[in-house]
């Protein structure tokens, strides 16, 4: 079973039961109601309005049975729980004196603190809720409901405005920004220019679009000497949104004169434009970040044992430096090699890895760790890899890096030996991996998020390997191996890594087909024409490069009908400054940008389903391609065009076409990009013709069991117990060699 059957089958599920149930049964005649039970009302908030409208009627009685009704139904709000208590307290009653039957508290499905909570509130004993809401709001922080709840608890002992900004907070980590920055706005300015909440609320600012307000916060909070470490780098983040980079870096540049923080010290230097504004702008950043990385790897270190923790937890990885035409290996391995000289001097008990265990015959103990193993790209890419594995054969470790669950944890935690559990401090992770006594550990991805990062430079187990995620050369001493794909990888891939490269048959993966949208929508629906070719290029604006602006305006001077379909980014800067930049290319062109051009707003992955199959051709981003957005098209049969570049990162589209045997929309150069989209274009026999043969030969880009065979060979041979036959099964870079890193 895939994940997307395990999502429609719990739906199925989720349905009958709800059909089964029917309607909640009224409380019986004991609870004091007189209600007949066809018009009896079925919920807590429904009693608490009977009971209300009977006060009014005069009914006292009616309405005391009504509250008393209420307390005997589920009630996941506060405010609500203590009306009803306040409404028995009117009518000189004793909330208390029902507690025995108050769901919340006594329910089988209630939390043992969200019952402290309630009791604490029948008694009118604000503060002892407090601890118990806060550790119900930690343990599941976008949760709105628990926000309010601590919120209200917080407004009956005069802390309204710290519920206020627990709201804001909550909707900040749920991704509703508006709210966010609207609560946060509301809030007193003292309230929300704290560390708990400043750098949250300067985001919110920057994810709707107010950078400008974004920055008098900031501002106003430095000037009265409350902008901390984390609110300076999104300080520094809007003024990078505005390309007022040299005032971004002199923000960083003044806290860390002030604090001596490395945290800023190393972002006054390497910080870079996400998305930039011209070829200029990315050329000036990157020297100055490859000039400093350069002085790094000779750096001395802290010898205090606090300033040399500061400097390791600030230690990030420098994402935006792989999103370029020009490979920047050798910075990348350069920061990699320091951040090793780091980890050594930090973590001198990680400096070597564990001895290998004695199997005595038992299964291979494999750990897979992440912060994805969420419904992600990541772990929609790799997840196979665990669904898949010979269980009879390896014991499979699950070690999540964030806190956050979903379907996708809970469907893949069914599908491994042990899930052990996320924690939010390196160093009891570490010891976590350590102490699972692995024979191998392999990191999904290293390049995306700090922790993974500063992990992946201990040696927590005897052999590290790290996967494609981020297809990119970790640098780091630690990891032994680079997992990626004889079809994605150039002639020279060997040179590109530090670790020593091992490449999978196929496309590498065991991916699920994804099912077809529930909910199909129209080209309407999406704002675009019913008639006329649609040409989608949907990937994150920062793979966009400034120098590649004109292909679309090319492809359109030849396509007088196209319409060019972009995806919004994360930031509205970052959608601004790509759409400036696109606009200017087709004005130059003498062609009409607003009839070309459509930007759409994030999609559900349902909405994302329909747009593929609304789309004519796929047009992929250049020297950086596309992943799990490609094979997302390639099942919905839409042609893409790509252009390989020269390493592994702009070659994943390319491998994909040639493993299904597809290879005519693979461009040699830009001309020839732009020649085959047009034709695409033109030629509708042709691309009908393409997505024949994509339709007809994309089973074999999925649910495919040979890379994972292959996988687990190269895993048996890694750790010295290898099967005949198992080193033809992978390639490893450079070939000649069938010796195990040591």
């Amino acid at each position: 079973m895939d994940f997307y059957r395990f999502m429609a089958a719990k739906a199925a599920l989720e349905q009958r039961a709800a059909a089964k149930a029917g309607v909640p049964e009224p409380p019986s005649e004991a609870s004091g109601t007189r209600e007949d039970s066809a018009s009896a009302p079925t919920n807590a908030k429904a009693w608490h309005a009977a009971a209300l409208a009977s006060l009014q009627a005069g009914a006292t009685a009616g309405a005391k049975a009504a509250w008393i009704s209420a307390l005997t139904f589920p009630i996941d709000d506060l405010a609500l729980l203590d009306a009803i208590a306040q409404g028995l307290r009117g009518l000189d009653c004793d909330p208390l004196a029902y507690a025995d039957t108050v769901r919340c508290i006594h329910g089988q499905d209630e939390s043992s603190a969200w019952q402290t909570a309630c009791l604490a509130a029948l008694r009118q004993d604000w503060k002892a809720a407090l601890p118990a809401l806060q550790n119900a709001l930690d343990d599941r922080p976008a949760s709105s409901r628990r926000a309010c709840n601590l919120a209200y608890a917080l407004r009956q002992l005069g802390q309204e405005a710290r519920g206020q900004c627990l709201i804001a907070a909550a909707a900040h980590a749920s991704g509703n920004y508006r709210q966010a920055a609207d609560a946060f706005g509301t809030a007193p300015p003292e309230a929300v220019q704290t560390p708990e909440y400043l750098a949250l609320a300067i985001d919110a600012l920057r994810r709707v679009g107010e950078e400008t307000q974004a920055l008098r916060l900031a501002e106003s909070a430095a000037a009265l000497g409350r902008c901390d470490d984390a609110a300076r780098l999104q300080w520094a983040n809007a003024l990078t949104d505005l390309h007022r980079n040299e005032e971004a870096l002199a923000v960083l540049r003044a806290g860390a004169a002030e604090t001596g923080h490395w945290k800023l010290k190393l972002q006054s230097e390497l910080h870079l434009p996400q998305v930039p504004a011209s070829c200029e702008e990315i050329n000036l950043a990157d020297a100055r970040a490859c000039r400093t990385i350069q002085t790094l790897e000779t750096m001395e270190l802290p010898r205090d044992a606090a300033a040399l923790a500061d400097l390791y937890s600030a230690l990030e990885p420098n994402f935006y430096l792989g999103y370029r035409d020009t490979p920047n290996v050798e910075a990348i391995q350069r920061f990699g090699r320091f951040v090793s000289r780091v980890a050594t001097a930090r973590f001198p008990q990680y400096s070597r890895p564990p001895p290998r265990r004695r199997r005595n015959g038992d299964r291979l103990r494999i750990g897979y760790t992440t912060p994805y193993f969420t419904n992600h790209t990541i772990t929609r890419h790799f997840g196979g890899w665990l669904e898949r594995a010979d269980r009879h054969a390896f014991e499979i470790h699950m070690f999540p890096l964030a806190a956050h669950r979903d379907e996708m944890l809970a469907y893949l935690s069914a599908q491994v030996d042990h899930v052990h559990p996320a924690a939010s401090e390196l160093e009891a992770i570490a010891q976590t991996i350590r102490a699972a006594d692995l024979d191998l550990l392999m990191y999904l991805s290293i390049g995306m998020d700090p922790l993974s990062m500063q992990l992946g430079a201990l040696h927590l187990a005897p052999v590290q390997c790290v996967g494609w995620g981020h297809p990119i050369s970790t640098g780091l001493d630690a990891l032994d191996y680079f997992i990626s794909v004889d079809a994605m990888e150039p002639a020279d891939g060997n040179c590109h890594y530090n670790e020593r490269l091992v490449t999978l048959p196929g496309t590498g993966l065991a991916i699920a087909h994804p099912p077809a949208p529930e909910n199909p929508k129209t080209r309407a629906e999406f704002g675009l024409p019913e008639h006329g070719l649609v040409f989608l290029s949907v990937q994150s604006p920062f793979k966009y490069l400034p120098q590649y602006d004109g292909l679309y305006a090319r492809i359109a001077s030849k396509l007088p009908q196209a319409t060019f379909v972009f995806v919004e980014g994360d930031m509205p800067a970052w959608t601004r400054t790509f759409r400036t930049r696109i606009h200017a290319s087709f004005e130059a062109a003498g062609l009409p940008p607003e009839k070309h051009l459509h930007f759409l707003p994030q999609l559900s992955f349902d909405s994302w389903l329909s747009l593929l199959r609304c789309g004519d051709v796929a047009l992929d981003t250049l020297d950086f391609s596309g992943g799990q957005t490609s094979y997302d098209a390639l099942s919905c049969d839409l042609p893409i065009v790509t252009l390989p570049g020269r390493m592994m990162r702009g070659r994943q589209t390319c491998g994909m076409l040639k493993h299904i045997g597809v290879e005519d929309t693979i461009a040699s150069d830009s001309e020839d990009y732009v020649r085959i989209a047009v034709r695409l274009g033109q030629d509708r026999a042709w691309r009908d013709d393409i997505s024949r043969r994509i339709r007809e030969n994309k089973h074999k880009l999925f649910n495919d069991p040979h890379p994972v065979r292959a996988l687990e060979a190269f895993y048996r041979w890694a750790v010295g117990a290898p099967k005949q036959g198992d080193t033809d099964l992978f390639k490893l870079w450079p070939s000649g060699s069938a010796e195990p890193t040591q």
